[in-house]
């Protein structure tokens, strides 16, 4: 939108996104298979939720009202995830396919850009957006600040890192403001 229609856009708010890591899919690939299956109770489904190698035994309590928010409860108690595995899928495999280099160029707009490099699963597994991803992608973008926070593409989103994040928006929009 920025590159295309500055027009709309006053600046650019970029969380844990731009070049992404070439096996996103594989790193993602343990959300998406709990998608689009039944599983028999509630707590079957937060059990396996918790099991996600993206969480690694990390654990925020808020994180029940996102999964929860993304279910439909059956009447026979079995819970169903709502997100599609493959709109997901299908918008990476887009996403993937996109000039990113060539559309962060031409985005002309203040822009800051919030990467949790940490590991998506266990120490060793890969950052959805590693670092180095994270610092190119910003300095792709003609005027962008880079901003560490703590955690990985999901973890990155609760708890002391989501505290951080709202204060690195909070200060680049006043700042963006003035």
């Amino acid at each position: 939108m920025a590159a295309h229609h500055p027009e709309r856009v006053d600046s650019i708010v970029l969380m844990d996104s731009g070049l992404l890591h070439p096996n996103v899919r594989e790193l993602i690939g343990p959300s998406l298979e709990r998608l689009g299956q039944a599983v028999d109770s509630w707590e079957s489904y937060m059990a396996g939720v918790k099991a996600q190698p993206a969480y690694n035994g990390w654990w925020d309590e808020s994180l029940e009202a996102y999964y929860r928010a993304d279910v439909e409860v059956r009447d026979d108690g079995s819970v169903m995830p709502l997100s599609s595995p493959a709109a997901i899928a299908e918008a990476t495999d887009k996403a993937l396919g996109l000039p990113w280099a060539e559309l962060f160029a031409q985005a002309k707009l203040p822009a800051v850009l919030i990467n949790a490099p940490g590991p998506f699963g266990p120490a060793g597994t890969a950052a959805v957006q590693p670092e180095e991803q994270g610092r190119l992608t910003a300095s792709l973008l003609p005027d962008c600040a880079y901003v560490k926070v703590d955690g990985n593409h999901m973890t990155m989103l609760y708890g002391d890192s989501a505290r951080q994040i709202v204060e690195t928006i909070t200060e680049f929009v006043t700042h963006s403001e003035e």
